[in-house]
């Protein structure tokens, strides 16, 4: 769902006079609206709303009364209450249609297990730390190098560490041949979360053993060059490492870790990130919150709301046990 109206019936094909967009029609057929005759049995129904930076990136010429017409349609689909998804992107809506409602295995989809969705317009402030991490990971154009680059994000609790893994990850998706997420607090969920990377790889084995689905998970890393694996949390000397022991030997993708140690050993390039800008805070809040009833004060208060949450996360930094 975005903001083309598209192509519609002609008027002597509208009942009762009613204007609606072909797409529209398959929605209100799908609620069991019927031309004529007896309501049908509703179908089960997915929508997916293209997010602000995907419109923007794609915009789209029409007449306004079409456009009008568009929003009126996605305000009925809003009030109906449902969670419906969002994407920022084709390969996002493809892996979203084939994981969630289609609930098949393709055995040529890219395979993708990254816990969100971009953020696109929302994500502000990181532009020149996400191009830094990429020249420093080292990827040419087109899929990632058939190279291991070995990047660990730290910085405060909060901070946004994995969120700009993830953004980095949609960003640069077309690049990678698989888009991998596992979280690793200790030594113990690092092994078990890659084990279980079995089914995202649609690795055949009959093992059930932690051990025996590492060993495939790793072999299968190993023989196809050019994913991203985000290790996410590897807060603990422990899990960096088994981290380290388990993955620097690997040169066929990048791995990029996010942590708030910030002394790794050879191998593992460290990269801060710092706490997101005031001014890059008020935008977000501001654009985050499009619907409330906007007041001449709000830059003020959204700048206020950025400088207590900041002193919460530097208090935490400094409370934190070592």
């Amino acid at each position: 769902m975005g903001d083309a109206y598209g192509a519609e019936p002609s008027g002597t094909a509208r009942p009762d006079g009613t204007r609606r967009s072909y797409t529209q029609w398959e929605y209100f057929f799908a609620l069991r609206q019927r031309l004529d005759g007896p309501d049908a049995p509703r179908k089960p129904i997915y929508v997916y709303f293209a997010d602000p930076g995907y419109l923007k990136d794609h915009p789209v010429e029409q007449a306004p009364e079409l456009a009008d017409l568009q929003k009126e349609f996605i305000a009925t689909i809003r009030r109906s209450g449902k969670d419906y998804q969002k994407f920022g992107s084709v390969d996002e809506l493809r892996w979203k249609i084939l994981s969630d409602v289609i609930g098949v295995r393709d055995p040529d989809r890219k395979p993708i297990n990254l816990p969100d969705l971009s953020l696109g317009s929302l994500f502000k402030g990181r532009d020149a730390f996400l191009e830094d991490l990429r020249q420093r990971l080292g990827a040419g154009a087109g899929r990632a190098a058939a190279i291991t680059a070995h990047r660990a994000v730290h910085g405060l609790g909060g901070v946004g560490k994995t969120r700009a893994a993830i953004e980095y990850a949609w960003r640069h998706a077309d690049d990678y041949t698989a888009l991998l997420f596992v979280s690793a607090p200790s030594a113990a969920e690092l092994r078990a979360r890659l084990a279980d990377l079995v089914g995202v790889l649609a690795i055949e084995t009959v093992q059930t053993a932690v051990d025996p689905r590492l060993a495939e998970v790793l072999r299968w890393l190993d023989d196809h060059p050019g994913w991203l694996l985000i290790l996410d949390g590897v807060d603990t000397e422990e899990a960096a490492r088994e981290a380290h022991r388990l993955l620097v030997p690997l040169r066929a993708g990048h791995v990029l870790i996010t942590s708030r140690i910030a002394h790794w050993r050879a191998g593992v390039e460290p990269l801060e990130l710092h706490v997101l800008a005031q001014a890059d805070a008020v935008a977000f809040l501001l654009e985050r919150t499009p619907h409330r009833h906007h007041k001449p004060d709000d830059a003020a208060g959204a700048a206020a709301i950025a400088r207590n949450r900041l002193r919460r996360e530097i208090g935490r930094a400094i409370l934190r046990p070592r």
